[in-house]
C-alpha cells in the first residue's frame, strides 16, 4: 500500500461514522431494534458491533502490529458477542455511534501517521494466517462497506414492510 492509497483509506475509514449518522436518521420511526425477516443484525447490533471490532479489533490489532514482533491478531466472533453484549437491549443507536466514532477517530489519527515501512509490519492473524497492516486497513474498509451495506438493505426491508402495516408505525418482528 502506498502513503497516497492510505490516504484514501484513511478518508474513506474517517467517512463511516458521519455516514452511519445520516443513515441511522433515515430509519423508520422506532425500527432501530427490528431485523431483517432472513435474520441478522439490527441497527442498534450493526452499530455496537461496529464499535466493539474497532475497539477490540481495529485498534488493538494496529497497536499490536506496530508494537510487537510477530503478533497473533485474534479473530473475533461478532455473531457470539451481540448475544453475549444483548447489544439490542443494552444499547441505543447514540450511545453505539458515539463510542465508534471516537474510537474510529483514534485509529484514523494513528493510521494517518504512519510511514509506509510501517504499513509492512506483520502478524498472524488467526484463522487467516500471516497478513500486513496494510492488509489490516484494507480489510478494516471492506467491513466498513459490508455494514453500511448490510445497514441500508435493512433500512429497505424495513420501510417496504411497514409501508405494508398500518401507515407507517409497525415494527416487524425479528
Amino acid at each position: 500500500m502506498t502513503k497516497d492509497e492510505l490516504e484514501q483509506a484513511v478518508e474513506r475509514l474517517a467517512s463511516l461514522p458521519p455516514r452511519l449518522t445520516d443513515l441511522a436518521a433515515s430509519f423508520p420511526e422506532k425500527a432501530e431494534r427490528a431485523g431483517p425477516s432472513a435474520g441478522g443484525f439490527t441497527l442498534v447490533e450493526h452499530l455496537a458491533h461496529l464499535r466493539d471490532i474497532e475497539r477490540e479489533g481495529h485498534g488493538l490489532r494496529i497497536r499490536q502490529l506496530l508494537d510487537d514482533a510477530q503478533p497473533v491478531l485474534r479473530n473475533i466472533d461478532g455473531d457470539r458477542l451481540a448475544v453475549e453484549r444483548a447489544y439490542n437491549s443494552v444499547d441505543t443507536v447514540a450511545s453505539a455511534l458515539a463510542a465508534f466514532g471516537r474510537s474510529r477517530r483514534e485509529n484514523v489519527s494513528l493510521l494517518a501517521s504512519l510511514s509506509a515501512a510501517a504499513l509492512e509490519r506483520e502478524g498472524r492473524f488467526e484463522g487467516m494466517g500471516v497478513v500486513s497492516l496494510a492488509r489490516v486497513v484494507e480489510m478494516m474498509c471492506e467491513h466498513d462497506e459490508d455494514h453500511h451495506r448490510g445497514i441500508e438493505a435493512l433500512r429497505s426491508e424495513l420501510e417496504g414492510a411497514i409501508r405494508e402495516t398500518d401507515g407507517g408505525h409497525a415494527v416487524p418482528a425479528r
